[in-house]
């Protein structure tokens, strides 16, 4: 593959997190969290957007995280990754600050999954409310 082919194929998978964030985000408004549902919303603005949007009904907290980490971890660092080893110039500097966003977002979903673990959901919702 290409860089162009990588470039493109990042953009893609930058608007499917976009579009994960921006419909978790309104599923947990229509939960009634919305101070989570603002946060999440503040990811996904950090994100380019995708040319779909995606609906995704609402499996609870945790379960919106667990889905948010693997993507990351699975699809979009690994192909970021990937990317940059096949960039040169140019692209070089935005994919380093995709990378770079992508790296913070995984440290804040691992940090929310890990407050649930020791909060319990529950009382994790009642302290970001």
């Amino acid at each position: 593959m290409n860089a162009l082919n990588y470039l493109d194929q990042v953009g893609k998978k930058q608007g499917e997190l976009a579009e994960r964030f921006r419909a978790y985000a309104g599923a947990l408004e229509s939960a009634g969290h919305h101070r989570l549902a603002r946060q999440f919303a503040e990811e996904a603005d950090t994100l380019k957007p995708s040319e779909v949007m995606i609906k995704i009904p609402f499996p609870g907290v945790r379960a919106c995280l667990e889905d948010l980490l693997d993507l990351l971890q699975r699809d979009v660092v690994p192909l970021v990754i990937v990317a940059l080893q096949d960039q040169a110039g140019d692209g070089r500097a935005e994919l380093e600050a995709t990378l770079a966003c992508n790296e913070r977002q995984l440290d804040w979903v691992e940090a929310q999954i890990y407050m649930i673990q020791e909060l319990g959901e529950g009382h994790y919702l009642a302290v970001c409310n």
